[in-house]
């Protein structure tokens, strides 16, 4: 199974349309995590579940999105982008496309500030259409303009990475030895431990720490059983709903 131009063109225009400004003004930014698009990239490569499972295993990599001067310290839109349909293409396994995932956080990193550095041309435009009243050209220099700055730095880029650079990967999975990927796929093992540790470092709350233990240790003993994660999902559901129950009732009590 390999890429086609149409799905990449359209995996491309979805990656630039998504990174937009004027995108995020919908409130659609939730879009760019890779547990969200890995359903839509899934569709538009013909496997919706297996797309949803990639995305939602790099989205273990950091579960607590942190920022220094408004850019992610890990860009996991890209991340998603990139590694979902060349995974799908390649038949890579869950594991392993965590680690092939982890460039590709540190990339988009970069690709962000050059994006904003650009961006700035418009402000002398957008100072001139404030300074004549012209709403109409501001309104392009705010969302216009920037968009088509990005759209060589998303769309066009994404676009060769994906149909260009599929052949380059699976002429690299053809020489990569069996020992070196069985590493490649220990160490995605290991990486949403990483995330997970930064989500519950960002909760900053030590009280919600057996609850994590708990549902780790639910699907490290029972998952042989025949324990899928879509039951996990439905008990920490009801879980949740449980706790918030039992703590609006204590605050009615007090204030009673």
């Amino acid at each position: 199974m390999g890429i086609s131009v149409v799905q990449a063109v359209l995996i491309a225009l979805l990656y630039w349309i998504i990174n937009n400004y004027w995108f995020s003004f919908w409130n659609f930014q939730n879009l760019q995590w890779p547990v969200v698009h890995g359903l839509l990239i899934g569709l538009i490569m013909g496997d919706p579940i297996t797309g949803t499972i990639l995305g939602g295993t790099i989205q273990t990599l950091n579960m607590a999105p942190s920022f220094v001067g408004f850019v992610t310290t890990m860009d996991m839109c890209l991340a998603g982008f990139v590694a979902i349909p060349i995974a799908m293409a390649s038949g890579l396994d869950t594991e392993t496309v965590i680690a092939f995932a982890v460039p590709f956080t540190i990339i988009g990193t970069f690709l962000q500030p050059l994006q904003k550095t650009l961006n700035l041309a418009c402000l002398n435009y957008m100072d001139k259409a404030a300074a004549e009243g012209n709403a109409k050209k501001y309104y392009f220099g705010n969302s216009i303009y920037p968009a088509i700055i990005a759209f060589p730095l998303r769309a066009v880029m994404l676009f060769c990475v994906l149909y260009f650079g599929q052949n380059a990967m699976n002429s690299l999975l053809a020489v990569i030895p069996d020992w070196l990927m069985a590493g490649f796929s220990v160490a995605g093992k290991f990486l949403p431990g990483i995330g997970f540790a930064i989500f519950l470092q960002a909760m900053n709350k030590k009280a919600y720490l057996p609850l994590f233990l708990l549902g780790f240790y639910i699907w490290y003993f029972l998952k042989g059983a025949g324990l899928t994660m879509i039951a996990m999902t439905i008990f920490g559901a009801l879980l949740a709903i449980l706790l918030m129950q039992a703590k609006s009732n204590k605050e009615v009590a007090n204030n009673g």
